[in-house]
């Protein structure tokens, strides 16, 4: 196969990887740190995202400059194009860590596919991928990666082009993200890994170049900032060796994936069981590459691309940072995909079919174990990602009719009951306590928009994952006491979605003119109706008003009868889906209660009755028409469509 034919094969595999383990992340909205990058992006010059850090503690114009131009030429910030840029970087850097083994390795067919493949099923990259705030990542990868094989092309054809494109990735890589910086210092060692002459290695002193015209963009711009020694302080010993160990579980991840199962089934310490399984697979590590010094040139650059890369963090950062953003092993990975991926080649191509088929076997495993890993987080993504968009939906569909909606139980984050790994939070986060809660909605419609978000704990299904919620968790008559004209959604929780139902509502004044049809003292049914929607389902909707509070102890009770007069489902219970006790209605006000009905099978001839009760001694309140007629014990009937 030609050096042509192979490129483009790898083109096709790196595309097709990771359109399978990334498409759904295209249908994503803006999350997490997003949404305060892209109001702060809309909101200054251009000039003014490289001559300021603006508040952020790092200082990134490349992306931002992205940001701000797709804004100023399509009018809005558009998450599908965000997305799809995160999805196209990481394909692109498969591509790239597949194109610096072929350079390097000694193999030059098996050790590219497996080296992109092992970059691009990374189980730590979903987060990277998935967030569009993470491209720092994928930016600074990418120019890192870029400038490696730039610099191998120069060394193979002195062809100036690729010494220009290879510089100026050099300078953009520290403006996308501080890690950039280790690109000189790779491509150094790359130059004494092709036997480079010690007379001639003065020459890579050109690649160190741009990083002085960094410098003294980020001293002059940090200054400006007034960044203190305090940002950069080293951290303690114990840090060190906690963030060196979840770095390191990293590069064993081939092993440490069995970490989750051993802590959780034997009782393992999490932080030794990551360690140990880590030490096992570069141990293991160590006896291939003794057994194949071939292929020390590529693992040799991939531990260096590890080691540099993950440094800065292991450093600075704080422990619940690290274990909390496994996107800070975005460009770690390229380094440990190379080292594995060009052992691996080396086996796959010197040892016959007896190491192809043991190679062949443990990629299916690794690989099926990623896929997993990688789909479980996607689809918690998906998850939150679809209640937030369905969310903006309502709201500028509400605030066009001129209401305020009223999403009660909004979901912020989800993860499972266990972690695969031995250490770290794995799980999804959509929301963080310093964003404005109101840019949910408004950064991701393009537009402003209002609505409320109220927190109801008693009302939380338990599902088969933990989720948080959004609210400040006040009491209804704080809410409706700012809001006369809203509609109220409850989010409703299946082990599958995540979805918005409408539970009522309120208006301040009454909208047209309504026959009274039942009255309880000072408590008036203004229009029912019961709907059926399907053989399982029917829907009742109630518009009530009160002249003074009720008592608390009072509920609603909607009981549905067949021909033959069986209770066969009930929907009782305070308003707005159980959440609303009737003591808080405020009063002068239209309650519109919309409640869902449930049958456990298709009945013959419903009928749906409603009627009051206490709930506290389960005794029915006596109810009257407004003409004085009593209302049956059973309750009221509703007319039924």
């Amino acid at each position: 196969m030609t050096h042509k034919w192979h490129t483009t094969w790898l083109v096709i595999w790196c595309a097709a990887v990771t359109a399978a383990l990334y498409h759904t992340t295209l249908a994503l909205p803006f999350f997490f740190d997003d949404l305060d990058h892209f109001p702060y992006v809309a909101s200054h010059t251009l000039p003014y995202l490289w001559q300021n850090t603006g508040g952020f503690p790092y200082y990134r114009p490349f992306p931002g400059t992205l940001w701000w131009l797709s804004y100023h030429l399509l009018g809005h910030h558009s998450p599908l194009l965000h997305h799809s840029l995160n999805v196209l970087l990481h394909a692109t850097n498969g591509l790239l860590v597949g194109l610096v083994a072929g350079q390097l390795a000694s193999t030059r067919r098996a050790a590219p596919f497996l080296s992109a493949t092992l970059f691009l099923a990374y189980p730590f990259s979903y987060q990277g991928v998935a967030w569009v705030g993470a491209v720092y990542h994928l930016w600074a990868t990418f120019f890192v990666l870029f400038s490696l094989f730039a610099y191998g092309r120069y060394q193979a054809t002195q062809r100036r082009t690729w010494l220009a494109v290879g510089l100026a990735a050099v300078l953009l890589a520290p403006f996308a993200h501080e890690n950039g910086l280790i690109a000189p210092l790779l491509i150094t060692l790359y130059a004494v890994l092709q036997h480079t002459p010690w007379r001639s290695l003065w020459r890579v002193g050109v690649w160190f170049a741009p990083l002085l015209v960094w410098a003294a963009v980020w001293r002059m711009v940090t200054m400006a900032a007034a960044t203190t020694a305090a940002d950069t302080a080293l951290n303690n010993a114990e840090t060190l060796g906690q963030n060196a160990a979840y770095f390191v579980q990293g590069l064993g991840y081939p092993l440490t994936w069995l970490g989750g199962w051993l802590r959780d089934n034997w009782g393992w310490n999490d932080l030794q069981t990551a360690v140990w399984l880590s030490l096992l697979a570069m141990a293991t590590a160590a006896l291939l590459l003794w057994r194949h010094r071939a292929t020390w040139p590529t693992a040799v650059l991939g531990a260096a691309c590890f080691l540099l890369a993950s440094l800065p963090a292991v450093l600075l950062l704080d422990f619940a940072y690290v274990i909390s953003s496994p996107r800070l092993l975005m460009m770690p990975s390229a380094g440990i995909a190379l080292l594995w991926g060009g052992i691996l080649g080396e086996v796959w191509e010197k040892r016959g079919r007896v190491a192809q088929t043991a190679v062949a076997l443990l990629l299916v495993i690794w690989l099926g174990q990623n896929g997993l890993f990688i789909q479980r987080h996607t689809g918690q993504h998906t998850l939150l990602g679809g209640a937030w968009w369905q969310a903006v939906e309502l709201t500028t569909a509400a605030n066009r009719a001129g209401q305020t909606p009223i999403f009660i139980n909004l979901p912020t984050s989800l993860t499972t009951p266990t972690a695969t790994y031995p250490l770290g939070h794995e799980g999804t986060v959509f929301m963080v306590p310093y964003i404005f809660p109101e840019r949910i909605l408004s950064v991701n419609a393009g537009q402003p928009i209002t609505a409320v978000l109220h927190r109801y704990d008693d009302n939380r299904p338990t599902m088969p994952y933990f989720y948080d919620v959004l609210g400040d968790g006040q009491d209804w008559a704080t809410t409706l006491a700012t809001h006369s004209n809203a509609i109220v959604y409850n989010a409703h929780y299946t082990a599958d979605s995540i979805h918005f139902a409408p539970v009522g509502g309120l208006q301040a004044s009454p909208t047209t003119t309504t026959t009274w049809q039942m009255a309880s003292g000072d408590l008036r049914l203004l229009a029912s109706q019961f709907t059926v929607v399907d053989a399982l389902t029917g829907r009742l909707d109630l518009v009530w008003e009160t002249a003074a509070p009720l008592p608390w102890e009072l509920t609603i009770f909607a009981h549905a009868v067949d021909s033959t007069g069986q209770l066969v489902a009930q929907a009782d219970g305070q308003a707005w889906d159980n959440t609303l006790p009737l003591g808080q209605w405020p009063p002068h006000t239209r309650i519109t209660d919309t409640r869902t009905i449930v049958f456990p099978a298709p009945p013959t001839a419903v009928q749906v009755f409603i009627g009051l009760y206490n709930w506290q001694t389960g005794e029915r309140l006596p109810l009257a028409l407004p003409d004085g007629t009593a209302v049956p014990p059973e309750g009221f009937l509703i007319p039924t469509r």
